[in-house]
Protein backbone atom coordinates (compact mmCIF):
# COMPACT_ATOMS: atom_id res chain seq x y z
CA UNK A 1 0.00 0.00 0.00
CA UNK A 2 2.66 2.47 -1.11
CA UNK A 3 0.20 5.36 -1.58
CA UNK A 4 -1.04 5.12 2.00
CA UNK A 5 2.53 4.88 3.24
CA UNK A 6 3.27 8.16 1.48
CA UNK A 7 0.18 9.82 2.92
CA UNK A 8 1.17 8.94 6.48
CA UNK A 9 4.94 9.25 6.24
CA UNK A 10 5.54 10.79 9.70
CA UNK A 11 7.76 8.74 11.97
CA UNK A 12 6.59 6.83 15.05
CA UNK A 13 2.91 6.56 14.14
CA UNK A 14 1.12 3.60 15.64
CA UNK A 15 -0.92 1.30 13.36
CA UNK A 16 -4.08 2.83 14.81
CA UNK A 17 -2.86 6.36 13.99
CA UNK A 18 -2.09 5.26 10.44
CA UNK A 19 -5.57 3.80 10.00
CA UNK A 20 -7.06 7.00 11.41
CA UNK A 21 -5.20 9.18 8.88
CA UNK A 22 -6.42 7.01 6.02
CA UNK A 23 -10.01 7.00 7.25
CA UNK A 24 -9.99 10.76 7.82
CA UNK A 25 -8.88 11.49 4.26
CA UNK A 26 -11.42 9.11 2.76
CA UNK A 27 -14.17 10.69 4.88
CA UNK A 28 -13.06 14.18 3.86
CA UNK A 29 -13.20 13.33 0.15
CA UNK A 30 -16.59 11.66 0.54
CA UNK A 31 -17.99 14.72 2.36
CA UNK A 32 -16.70 17.10 -0.33
CA UNK A 33 -18.20 14.93 -3.05
CA UNK A 34 -21.58 15.05 -1.31
CA UNK A 35 -21.39 18.85 -1.56
CA UNK A 36 -20.57 18.70 -5.27
CA UNK A 37 -16.89 19.57 -4.77
CA UNK A 38 -14.22 17.60 -6.63
CA UNK A 39 -10.82 16.81 -5.13
CA UNK A 40 -7.50 17.13 -6.97
CA UNK A 41 -4.32 15.95 -5.29
CA UNK A 42 -1.05 17.84 -5.73
CA UNK A 43 1.52 15.07 -6.21
CA UNK A 44 5.26 15.68 -5.92
CA UNK A 45 7.19 12.82 -7.51
CA UNK A 46 10.01 14.87 -9.04
CA UNK A 47 12.38 14.98 -6.04
CA UNK A 48 12.81 13.73 -2.50
CA UNK A 49 13.80 15.71 0.59
CA UNK A 50 17.02 13.75 0.85
CA UNK A 51 18.74 10.92 -1.00
CA UNK A 52 21.06 9.46 1.61
CA UNK A 53 19.04 7.19 3.84
CA UNK A 54 15.89 7.52 1.73
CA UNK A 55 14.08 4.19 1.50
CA UNK A 56 14.27 4.19 -2.29
CA UNK A 57 18.03 4.73 -2.30
CA UNK A 58 18.60 2.16 0.44
CA UNK A 59 16.63 -0.34 -1.65
CA UNK A 60 18.56 0.34 -4.88
CA UNK A 61 21.39 2.89 -4.59
CA UNK A 62 21.31 5.56 -7.35
CA UNK A 63 18.65 3.64 -9.33
CA UNK A 64 15.71 5.91 -8.53
CA UNK A 65 17.62 9.16 -9.10
CA UNK A 66 19.05 10.96 -12.11
CA UNK A 67 22.74 11.30 -11.40
CA UNK A 68 25.10 14.11 -12.38
CA UNK A 69 28.35 12.27 -12.00
CA UNK A 70 28.48 11.16 -8.40
CA UNK A 71 25.77 13.59 -7.29
CA UNK A 72 22.01 13.53 -7.82
CA UNK A 73 20.80 15.94 -10.50
CA UNK A 74 18.96 19.06 -9.38
CA UNK A 75 16.45 20.05 -12.05
CA UNK A 76 13.92 20.97 -9.38
CA UNK A 77 16.04 23.46 -7.44
CA UNK A 78 15.25 21.32 -4.40
CA UNK A 79 17.88 18.64 -5.05
CA UNK A 80 17.56 14.85 -5.42
CA UNK A 81 15.82 14.68 -8.80
CA UNK A 82 14.05 11.37 -9.37
CA UNK A 83 14.23 9.25 -12.54
CA UNK A 84 10.75 8.76 -13.99
CA UNK A 85 12.15 6.89 -16.99
CA UNK A 86 13.36 4.00 -14.81
CA UNK A 87 10.85 1.13 -14.92
CA UNK A 88 10.43 0.79 -11.17
CA UNK A 89 10.10 4.51 -10.43
CA UNK A 90 7.44 4.72 -13.13
CA UNK A 91 5.71 1.76 -11.46
CA UNK A 92 5.79 3.59 -8.13
CA UNK A 93 4.13 6.61 -9.77
CA UNK A 94 1.59 4.46 -11.59
CA UNK A 95 0.73 2.44 -8.48
CA UNK A 96 0.26 5.63 -6.46
CA UNK A 97 -2.05 7.48 -8.84
CA UNK A 98 -4.17 4.48 -9.77
CA UNK A 99 -4.51 3.41 -6.14
CA UNK A 100 -5.47 6.91 -5.00
CA UNK A 101 -7.95 7.27 -7.85
CA UNK A 102 -9.60 3.90 -7.27
CA UNK A 103 -9.57 3.74 -3.46
CA UNK A 104 -9.92 7.41 -2.53
CA UNK A 105 -12.00 8.45 -5.58
CA UNK A 106 -9.99 11.59 -6.20
CA UNK A 107 -10.98 13.55 -9.29
CA UNK A 108 -7.56 14.50 -10.60
CA UNK A 109 -3.85 14.97 -10.11
CA UNK A 110 -1.72 18.10 -10.36
CA UNK A 111 1.91 17.17 -11.00
CA UNK A 112 4.50 19.40 -9.34
CA UNK A 113 7.28 20.34 -11.79
CA UNK A 114 5.80 17.99 -14.37
CA UNK A 115 8.49 19.14 -16.79
CA UNK A 116 10.97 16.92 -14.93
CA UNK A 117 9.00 13.77 -15.75
CA UNK A 118 9.62 12.31 -19.17
CA UNK A 119 6.96 12.51 -21.88
CA UNK A 120 6.53 8.74 -22.11
CA UNK A 121 5.98 8.47 -18.36
CA UNK A 122 3.18 11.05 -18.37
CA UNK A 123 1.47 9.52 -21.41
CA UNK A 124 1.59 6.07 -19.82
CA UNK A 125 0.14 7.42 -16.55
CA UNK A 126 -2.68 9.01 -18.52
CA UNK A 127 -3.37 5.68 -20.27
CA UNK A 128 -3.39 3.83 -16.94
CA UNK A 129 -5.98 6.23 -15.54
CA UNK A 130 -8.03 6.00 -18.73
CA UNK A 131 -8.17 2.21 -18.39
CA UNK A 132 -8.89 2.21 -14.66
CA UNK A 133 -12.61 1.44 -15.01
CA UNK A 134 -14.40 -0.78 -17.51
CA UNK A 135 -16.94 1.94 -18.31
CA UNK A 136 -14.19 4.32 -19.42
CA UNK A 137 -14.89 6.85 -16.67
CA UNK A 138 -11.20 6.97 -15.83
CA UNK A 139 -10.90 9.37 -18.75
CA UNK A 140 -12.71 11.94 -16.61
CA UNK A 141 -9.84 12.07 -14.11
CA UNK A 142 -7.97 15.34 -14.63
CA UNK A 143 -4.21 15.35 -15.16
CA UNK A 144 -2.24 18.57 -15.39
CA UNK A 145 0.89 20.13 -14.00
CA UNK A 146 3.69 22.63 -14.16
CA UNK A 147 5.30 22.53 -17.59
CA UNK A 148 8.62 23.86 -16.38
CA UNK A 149 11.61 23.17 -14.12
CA UNK A 150 14.69 24.87 -12.75
CA UNK A 151 16.95 22.94 -15.15
CA UNK A 152 15.84 20.48 -17.87
CA UNK A 153 16.04 16.76 -17.04
CA UNK A 154 19.12 14.82 -18.13
CA UNK A 155 18.83 12.61 -21.19
CA UNK A 156 15.04 12.65 -21.65
CA UNK A 157 12.35 14.81 -23.20
CA UNK A 158 10.55 16.40 -20.27
CA UNK A 159 6.76 16.86 -20.15
CA UNK A 160 7.24 20.60 -20.52
CA UNK A 161 6.09 23.50 -22.71
CA UNK A 162 8.56 22.59 -25.45
CA UNK A 163 7.22 19.06 -25.73
CA UNK A 164 3.51 19.72 -25.25
CA UNK A 165 2.84 18.42 -28.75
CA UNK A 166 4.01 14.95 -27.72
CA UNK A 167 1.68 14.72 -24.73
CA UNK A 168 -1.81 13.24 -24.65
CA UNK A 169 -4.47 15.89 -25.33
CA UNK A 170 -5.85 15.35 -21.82
CA UNK A 171 -2.60 16.18 -20.06
CA UNK A 172 -2.74 19.88 -19.31
CA UNK A 173 -0.27 22.47 -18.11
CA UNK A 174 -0.39 26.00 -16.78
CA UNK A 175 -0.25 28.61 -19.54
CA UNK A 176 2.24 31.07 -18.06
CA UNK A 177 2.51 33.00 -21.35
CA UNK A 178 -1.15 34.03 -21.19
CA UNK A 179 -0.83 34.57 -17.42
CA UNK A 180 2.02 37.02 -17.96
CA UNK A 181 0.13 38.62 -20.83
CA UNK A 182 -2.81 39.27 -18.52
CA UNK A 183 -1.04 40.67 -15.44
CA UNK A 184 2.69 40.68 -16.13
CA UNK A 185 5.45 38.39 -14.91
CA UNK A 186 6.05 37.29 -11.35
CA UNK A 187 8.03 40.39 -10.35
CA UNK A 188 7.02 43.96 -11.19
CA UNK A 189 6.18 43.55 -14.88
CA UNK A 190 2.81 44.73 -16.20
CA UNK A 191 0.31 42.94 -18.39
CA UNK A 192 -2.66 43.95 -20.49
CA UNK A 193 -4.98 44.76 -17.59
CA UNK A 194 -2.43 47.22 -16.14
CA UNK A 195 -2.19 49.03 -19.48
CA UNK A 196 0.49 47.11 -21.39
CA UNK A 197 -1.59 46.87 -24.56
CA UNK A 198 1.23 45.12 -26.45
CA UNK A 199 0.62 42.05 -24.28
CA UNK A 200 -2.83 41.47 -25.80
CA UNK A 201 -1.49 39.01 -28.40
CA UNK A 202 -0.16 36.70 -25.68
CA UNK A 203 -3.49 36.93 -23.88
CA UNK A 204 -5.49 36.04 -26.97
CA UNK A 205 -3.21 33.15 -27.92
CA UNK A 206 -4.55 31.46 -24.80
CA UNK A 207 -8.13 32.73 -24.74
CA UNK A 208 -8.65 31.62 -28.36
CA UNK A 209 -7.55 28.08 -27.50
CA UNK A 210 -4.76 28.39 -30.04
CA UNK A 211 -6.96 29.59 -32.89
CA UNK A 212 -4.69 32.66 -32.80
CA UNK A 213 -0.97 32.33 -32.11
CA UNK A 214 1.34 34.99 -30.74
CA UNK A 215 5.09 34.97 -31.28
CA UNK A 216 5.76 33.54 -27.81
CA UNK A 217 2.72 31.31 -27.35
CA UNK A 218 2.87 27.72 -26.14
CA UNK A 219 2.16 25.39 -29.06
CA UNK A 220 -0.73 23.43 -27.53
CA UNK A 221 -2.13 20.84 -29.92
CA UNK A 222 -5.55 20.99 -28.23
CA UNK A 223 -7.24 23.52 -25.91
CA UNK A 224 -7.78 20.74 -23.37
CA UNK A 225 -4.04 20.98 -22.68
CA UNK A 226 -4.01 24.52 -21.35
CA UNK A 227 -4.89 25.73 -17.86
CA UNK A 228 -5.78 29.42 -18.03
CA UNK A 229 -4.96 31.30 -14.83
CA UNK A 230 -3.64 34.53 -13.35
CA UNK A 231 -2.52 33.34 -9.90
CA UNK A 232 -1.94 30.15 -7.93
CA UNK A 233 -0.32 29.18 -4.62
CA UNK A 234 3.14 30.28 -5.78
CA UNK A 235 4.11 33.94 -6.16
CA UNK A 236 1.78 36.89 -5.48
CA UNK A 237 -1.98 36.56 -5.22
CA UNK A 238 -3.67 38.37 -8.10
CA UNK A 239 -4.82 41.18 -5.81
CA UNK A 240 -1.29 41.66 -4.42
CA UNK A 241 0.26 41.55 -7.90
CA UNK A 242 -2.15 44.17 -9.25
CA UNK A 243 -1.76 46.34 -6.14
CA UNK A 244 2.01 46.24 -6.52
CA UNK A 245 2.02 47.22 -10.20
CA UNK A 246 -0.84 49.69 -10.56
CA UNK A 247 -2.78 52.55 -9.03
CA UNK A 248 -4.58 50.94 -6.11
CA UNK A 249 -7.88 52.67 -6.93
CA UNK A 250 -7.96 50.66 -10.20
CA UNK A 251 -7.06 47.28 -8.70
CA UNK A 252 -10.61 45.94 -8.41
CA UNK A 253 -11.46 47.00 -11.97
CA UNK A 254 -8.32 45.29 -13.26
CA UNK A 255 -9.12 42.13 -11.35
CA UNK A 256 -12.63 42.11 -12.80
CA UNK A 257 -11.19 42.47 -16.30
CA UNK A 258 -8.80 39.59 -15.62
CA UNK A 259 -11.63 37.36 -14.40
CA UNK A 260 -13.82 38.33 -17.36
CA UNK A 261 -11.11 37.31 -19.81
CA UNK A 262 -10.25 34.06 -18.03
CA UNK A 263 -13.90 33.02 -17.90
CA UNK A 264 -14.21 33.58 -21.65
CA UNK A 265 -11.14 31.50 -22.52
CA UNK A 266 -11.07 28.30 -24.55
CA UNK A 267 -9.20 26.19 -22.02
CA UNK A 268 -9.54 25.06 -18.42
CA UNK A 269 -10.06 28.15 -16.22
CA UNK A 270 -8.28 28.07 -12.87
CA UNK A 271 -8.86 30.42 -9.93
CA UNK A 272 -6.78 30.58 -6.78
CA UNK A 273 -8.81 29.98 -3.63
CA UNK A 274 -9.99 33.34 -2.33
CA UNK A 275 -9.21 35.18 -5.55
CA UNK A 276 -12.86 36.16 -5.81
CA UNK A 277 -12.73 38.09 -2.53
CA UNK A 278 -9.39 39.81 -3.26
CA UNK A 279 -7.23 37.42 -1.27
CA UNK A 280 -3.99 38.94 -0.01
CA UNK A 281 -0.85 37.46 1.49
CA UNK A 282 0.42 40.87 2.54
CA UNK A 283 2.75 41.04 -0.48
CA UNK A 284 4.45 37.75 0.44
CA UNK A 285 5.36 36.22 -2.94
CA UNK A 286 6.91 33.01 -1.61
CA UNK A 287 4.74 31.96 1.30
CA UNK A 288 5.50 28.23 1.46
CA UNK A 289 7.02 28.64 4.93
CA UNK A 290 5.13 31.69 6.14
CA UNK A 291 2.53 29.95 8.28
CA UNK A 292 -1.23 30.19 8.62
CA UNK A 293 -1.37 33.90 9.38
CA UNK A 294 -0.20 34.64 5.83
CA UNK A 295 -1.63 31.63 3.97
CA UNK A 296 -5.05 31.30 5.60
CA UNK A 297 -8.28 32.16 3.81
CA UNK A 298 -9.61 35.29 5.52
CA UNK A 299 -13.35 34.72 5.08
CA UNK A 300 -14.16 38.19 6.43
CA UNK A 301 -12.98 39.52 3.08
CA UNK A 302 -15.91 37.78 1.39
CA UNK A 303 -18.51 40.01 3.05
CA UNK A 304 -16.30 43.08 2.67
CA UNK A 305 -15.89 42.44 -1.07
CA UNK A 306 -19.27 40.88 -1.86
CA UNK A 307 -19.65 42.88 -5.08
CA UNK A 308 -16.68 41.26 -6.78
CA UNK A 309 -17.54 37.85 -5.27
CA UNK A 310 -20.91 38.03 -6.99
CA UNK A 311 -19.23 39.25 -10.18
CA UNK A 312 -17.11 36.08 -10.23
CA UNK A 313 -20.17 33.93 -9.51
CA UNK A 314 -22.09 35.42 -12.40
CA UNK A 315 -19.14 35.09 -14.79
CA UNK A 316 -18.99 31.39 -13.92
CA UNK A 317 -22.73 31.03 -14.59
CA UNK A 318 -22.37 32.83 -17.92
CA UNK A 319 -19.58 30.44 -18.92
CA UNK A 320 -21.60 27.40 -17.84
CA UNK A 321 -24.59 28.62 -19.85
CA UNK A 322 -22.45 28.83 -23.02
CA UNK A 323 -22.76 25.14 -23.85
CA UNK A 324 -19.98 25.24 -26.44
CA UNK A 325 -17.47 25.10 -23.58
CA UNK A 326 -18.57 21.53 -22.86
CA UNK A 327 -16.37 20.60 -25.84
CA UNK A 328 -13.26 22.76 -25.89
CA UNK A 329 -12.26 21.58 -29.35
CA UNK A 330 -15.65 22.73 -30.67
CA UNK A 331 -15.23 26.01 -28.78
CA UNK A 332 -11.91 26.58 -30.53
CA UNK A 333 -13.54 25.90 -33.89
CA UNK A 334 -16.29 28.40 -33.11
CA UNK A 335 -13.87 31.17 -32.09
CA UNK A 336 -14.27 34.26 -34.26
CA UNK A 337 -12.63 37.69 -34.00
CA UNK A 338 -14.93 40.68 -34.48
CA UNK A 339 -13.93 44.19 -35.48
CA UNK A 340 -12.22 46.19 -32.73
CA UNK A 341 -9.56 48.94 -32.66
CA UNK A 342 -5.91 48.37 -31.81
CA UNK A 343 -5.43 47.66 -28.11
CA UNK A 344 -8.97 46.32 -27.74
CA UNK A 345 -10.51 43.00 -28.77
CA UNK A 346 -13.92 41.54 -29.57
CA UNK A 347 -14.63 37.88 -30.24
CA UNK A 348 -17.46 35.39 -30.37
CA UNK A 349 -17.39 31.91 -28.84
CA UNK A 350 -20.52 29.80 -29.13
CA UNK A 351 -23.52 32.06 -28.57
CA UNK A 352 -21.73 34.79 -26.56
CA UNK A 353 -19.90 37.89 -27.78
CA UNK A 354 -17.07 39.12 -25.57
CA UNK A 355 -15.45 42.55 -25.88
CA UNK A 356 -12.53 43.96 -23.87
CA UNK A 357 -11.30 47.53 -24.17
CA UNK A 358 -8.41 48.71 -22.02
CA UNK A 359 -7.65 51.72 -24.21
CA UNK A 360 -8.41 55.35 -23.34
CA UNK A 361 -11.31 55.58 -25.84
CA UNK A 362 -14.74 54.00 -26.21
CA UNK A 363 -15.46 52.01 -29.37
CA UNK A 364 -18.64 50.83 -31.05
CA UNK A 365 -19.56 47.19 -31.52
CA UNK A 366 -22.11 46.92 -34.32
CA UNK A 367 -24.97 44.47 -33.74
CA UNK A 368 -27.49 43.62 -36.46
CA UNK A 369 -30.00 42.12 -34.02
CA UNK A 370 -30.89 42.84 -30.37
CA UNK A 371 -28.62 41.28 -27.72
CA UNK A 372 -28.94 40.91 -23.97
CA UNK A 373 -26.09 42.41 -21.95
CA UNK A 374 -24.75 39.74 -19.60
CA UNK A 375 -21.81 41.65 -18.12
CA UNK A 376 -19.96 44.93 -18.17
CA UNK A 377 -17.05 46.08 -16.01
CA UNK A 378 -19.33 46.95 -13.08
CA UNK A 379 -21.87 44.13 -13.03
CA UNK A 380 -22.58 40.65 -14.34
CA UNK A 381 -25.91 38.82 -14.34
CA UNK A 382 -26.85 35.62 -16.15
CA UNK A 383 -30.43 36.93 -16.34
CA UNK A 384 -29.28 40.03 -18.21
CA UNK A 385 -28.66 43.71 -17.54
CA UNK A 386 -30.78 44.98 -20.41
CA UNK A 387 -31.12 44.66 -24.20
CA UNK A 388 -29.10 46.62 -26.78
CA UNK A 389 -28.86 46.75 -30.57
CA UNK A 390 -27.18 48.71 -33.34
CA UNK A 391 -23.94 50.51 -32.42
CA UNK A 392 -23.19 49.41 -28.84
CA UNK A 393 -20.51 51.29 -26.96
CA UNK A 394 -17.71 49.36 -25.30
CA UNK A 395 -16.43 51.84 -22.77
CA UNK A 396 -12.77 52.68 -22.24
CA UNK A 397 -11.22 50.36 -19.63
CA UNK A 398 -14.34 48.23 -19.81
CA UNK A 399 -15.74 44.90 -20.92
CA UNK A 400 -18.99 43.64 -22.40
CA UNK A 401 -20.58 40.19 -22.74
CA UNK A 402 -23.63 39.84 -25.00
CA UNK A 403 -26.00 37.09 -26.05
CA UNK A 404 -28.62 37.30 -28.79
CA UNK A 405 -31.94 38.24 -27.20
Amino acid sequence: QIAEAVLVHEKKLSPEQVRKRVTELKSLIMTLHREGIGVILDVVFNHTYKKKGNALDVCAPDYYYRMDGSKPADGSGCGNETRSESPMFFKLMEDCVTYLAKNYHVDGFRFDLMGLHDVDCMNRLRASLDDLYEDGSGKNILTYGEGWYWQPPFGVSGADKRHIGYLNERIGMFNDVTRDGLRGGNSEGKGYVQGNLAALDDVMSGLSGGAFKSADCIKFKAPTQQVLYAACHDNYTLFDKLSLTSNKKDTVRMQKMTAFMLMSGVGIPFLQAGEEFLRTKGMDDNSYKSGDEINKLDWSRMSKNWGIVNYYRQLIKIRQSNRIFEDLNAAKESFEFLTAPSGAVAYKIGDVIYAVNNTENDFDLNLTVPHAVLADIDRADIDGLGVVSGAVKVKAHGVLALRRA
